[in-house]
């Protein structure tokens, strides 16, 4: 039996390049949640800063 190189080449590739999407995807959603924490932290430094104005 033979199998041409091209067919069992490719299926290894494919599952490579989709372990390295998913974790291309897994990094964006960690980054994105990282920022939204900054910004949650900055926005409340903010609101303590104009509460202690006002007193």
């Amino acid at each position: 039996m033979y199998i041409s190189p091209g067919s069992w080449h490719t299926k290894g590739v494919h599952s490579s390049e989709k372990e390295v999407l998913s974790m291309a995807k897994n990094n964006q959603n960690k980054n994105q949640n990282q920022n939204q924490n900054k910004n949650g932290k900055n926005e409340n430094q903010e609101q303590n800063k104009q509460a202690k104005e006002c007193n």
